[in-house]
């Protein structure tokens, strides 16, 4: 969660995500599922 916040926060790119993070396209997968479910309507 802490790297999809940096995402919107800092407004980089998916593959700009910094090496403390885990790898982007991991994040990314969570970020999508997270989105089909519902998870993240109320952030909107």
């Amino acid at each position: 969660m802490d790297a999809i916040q940096y995402i919107a926060t800092a407004g980089c790119q998916w593959a700009q995500l910094p090496k403390q993070f885990p790898p982007f396209t991991m994040v990314q997968y969570h970020f999508y599922k997270m989105c089909d479910s519902g998870l993240l309507d109320h952030y909107r």
